[in-house]
């Protein structure tokens, strides 16, 4: 579950499970509503009756990605006219827009996951305002600071009201833990403190729904929404669509067909197994994909999918339930196995199949904090409904604070990977620079011992213990000899 570098793993081609689900649709879509599907696609001005309240609700920080800054873009306030420029065309599409944009904090759980992907880029900060300048900087150096992101998203939201009020365009905007309307509708259910657009966007579709919403359009590229809105579309219209793709490939996706295929049950453990088979915030599984899940999903047995279902659903998770999802993860790595425990199941697989580590199953010691930080993005998952949901501390669920730092890493396991003299008796072969990097054992931030070429010899090594007698570690073996 992690890299080299103790990073966790990236979920890779997360947007597989979008086609996927797609799959399983076996309702058939009559002519006359695909024609009409293919219609709104093309059209641009809708007919407002005072039966039909047609809204949209969009992934802000989506949007401004999208966007290709051209030549005349020379400072913010360009941008912000262009942006408007772009909503424009959505505005006057649907009777009432809604702009979600995300809520960027230096301690999240995603800190770690979201430095990984920018890679060796150094973010670069801008002070956002009219008049900065930003005519030789790309989308993405502009959007490479978490407080560039933060500055931006509050200064675009209050462009796009502006320009909203201007037009007489009924547009709701939320950023931070602030929203705001073109219009004087009472909106204190929008005002939340949910840190991801993707529950946000769940807490608007769910507004507007109860605000008589007739057609709903979700617009996103994102997986985790896509699913949300699955599992939450109980709340919305019959007539909800998932919007995703740009230009030629923008495909609408109807949510309705998806859950009736689905049935109740396998659409109640779908927000379990989309953070189990893996997230940005829990990781992933190594070379396991959401397709390896999917497969084991549809053939699970309701015991299991009930527990799948749980993972969100409460703060308390009984030991039965933990074996269920273990022996799930069994199915995932061995279809079909009576195996039902990880430990059992990799060395099955280690001694029948000669599989490389990197493809056995975890440790039931990093399979727990695994699950509980699936759990716990479950649980924030089945909370989009709520504005100031209460949340668990994430340090029992998986994460635990950097030291000296206000910062969450994942735990990678409970136990150590081998018994403490075990890992000691790694010996390098140092005869010089008295075990300075790159020292085998300093590079492991391990102590030499006299079973180094230096012997352990405070004279020629400076890397050592208070105390490396050979004969404290055969004390420290028997202690241990029962590790396993």
């Amino acid at each position: 579950m992690f890299a080299l570098d103790g990073t966790q793993l990236l979920c890779v081609n997360k947007s597989s499970l979008i086609k996927i689900l797609e799959d399983q649709v076996t309702v058939e879509v009559g002519e006359d509503l695909a024609d009409a599907v293919q219609l709104d696609i093309a059209s641009s001005v809708i007919v407002n009756t005072s039966k039909n309240l047609k809204v949209v609700v969009l992934d802000g920080m989506a949007e401004v990605q999208s966007m290709k800054k051209s030549s005349s873009v020379n400072t913010c306030s360009d941008l912000a006219n262009e942006f408007n420029r772009k909503l424009e065309y959505i505005l006057s599409r649907y009777d009432e827009t809604h702009l979600v944009f995300d809520t960027y904090r230096e301690n999240s759980l995603k800190s770690l996951m979201r430095k990984k992907r920018t890679g060796k880029t150094q973010p670069v900060q801008f002070k956002i305002n009219d008049s900065t300048y930003i005519g030789n900087t790309s989308m993405k150096l502009l959007l490479s600071h978490t407080k560039t992101k933060d500055e931006l998203t509050a200064y675009l939201s209050e462009k796009a009201v502006q320009y909203a009020i201007e037009r007489n365009k009924c547009l709701f905007v939320s950023w931070r833990e602030t929203a705001k309307c073109s219009r004087a509708y009472s909106i204190d259910e929008l005002k939340s403190n949910h840190e991801e657009a993707d529950t946000k966007i769940i807490l608007h579709s769910i507004f507007a729904s109860r605000r008589g919403a007739t057609q709903l359009h979700i617009y996103s590229p994102d997986t985790d929404v896509f699913v949300l809105a699955l599992w939450w579309s109980k709340f919305f219209p019959l007539d909800t669509m998932f919007v995703t793709g740009i230009g030629q490939n923008q495909r609408m996706i109807n949510l309705k067909n998806i859950t009736n295929s689905l049935g109740e049950k396998k659409t109640s453990a779908l927000l379990g197994l989309h953070a189990l088979s893996g997230s940005d915030t829990t990781g992933a599984l190594s070379k396991k994909a959401k397709v390896s899940f999917w497969k084991a999903f549809k053939k699970a047995d309701e015991q299991i999918l009930e527990a799948i279902s749980k993972l969100g659903s409460a703060v308390s998770f009984l030991h039965d339930e933990r074996l269920l999802i273990e022996k799930f993860v069994c199915q995932v790595y061995v279809p079909g196995t009576n195996i039902k425990n990880v430990e059992d199941l990799r060395w099955w697989m280690f001694t029948k199949k000669e599989t490389q580590e990197e493809n056995l199953p975890p440790t039931r010691a990093s399979l727990k904090p695994y699950v509980d930080r699936v759990r716990y993005q479950t649980i924030e998952w089945c909370r989009a409904d709520q504005p100031f949901p209460n949340l668990p501390s994430p340090l029992n669920f998986g994460w635990e604070l950097k030291e000296n730092s206000s910062h969450y890493v994942p735990i990678m396991c409970l136990l150590p990977c081998a018994p403490e003299t075990l890992l000691q008796l790694i010996r390098c072969s140092c005869v010089k620079r008295k075990c300075a990097p790159p020292c085998k054992c300093y590079s492991h931030n391990l102590k030499c011992t006299e079973l180094c070429v230096c012997g352990g010899d405070e004279e020629l090594c400076e890397n050592l213990n208070e105390h490396t007698n050979p004969e404290d570690l055969e004390e420290d073996m028997d202690d241990d000899k029962n590790f396993f």
